[in-house]
């Protein structure tokens, strides 16, 4: 997936190389190029390679890709969503509304 445009892939090296949970992964496709992945608990939540010009971000939840421009667009789209992707803790409003409704019958184990 990552092109011949090394100048990008280094940029999002740089950006991705700083930032907690991100860590370069080597593909488990023969041949395929590593990418930059979000680890949290031992999955990969997010990955990150270049195509062309373009940056793709490849949501594993949701099996979709987000294309973006370059690495300040890259930037603003992981602020916005890489809470989300790492399992955010819940709001306490939503924890409140499970106990009510009987969703949690012993914290941390829904439904048992």
């Amino acid at each position: 997936m990552r092109s011949d445009n090394d100048e990008l892939w280094g940029q999002v090296g740089t950006v991705l190389g700083v930032r907690p949970g991100w860590s370069l992964q080597a593909s488990s496709s023969p041949g395929a190029p590593p990418s930059w992945c979000l680890v949290d608990e031992g999955e990969i939540d997010l990955s990150v390679n270049v195509d062309g010009d373009a940056i793709c971000i490849y949501v594993m939840s949701a099996d979709r890709e987000v294309r973006v421009a370059g690495t300040d667009e890259m930037t603003a789209w992981l602020d916005a969503n890489e809470a989300a992707s790492r399992g955010a803790p819940l709001d306490p409003g939503e924890v409140v509304d499970d106990l009510v409704h009987g969703k949690f019958t012993k914290w941390g184990h829904p439904g048992e």
